[in-house]
């Protein structure tokens, strides 16, 4: 796997500034997400399409958009 380049999305890229935006903390993200606030950052890294889709919906963007 040495030399595999994995696209970020663009949530992993702009996490934080979409929350800023959204006018929400990490941990209230978290919360809302459904996961513990020490793992906030996993969070912010994750390609799992169901996780993806539950950050769309609380910072009311498409799907796509991540």
């Amino acid at each position: 796997m040495e030399g595999l380049s994995v696209e970020k999305t663009y949530f992993e890229e702009h996490a934080e500034e979409m929350l800023s935006n959204a006018g929400i903390t990490k941990a209230q993200f978290a919360k809302a997400v459904g996961v513990a606030p020490q793992n906030i950052s996993k969070l912010f890294s994750t390609k799992n399409i169901l996780t993806l889709s539950k950050v769309s919906t609380v910072l009311n963007v498409s799907l796509n958009f991540l």
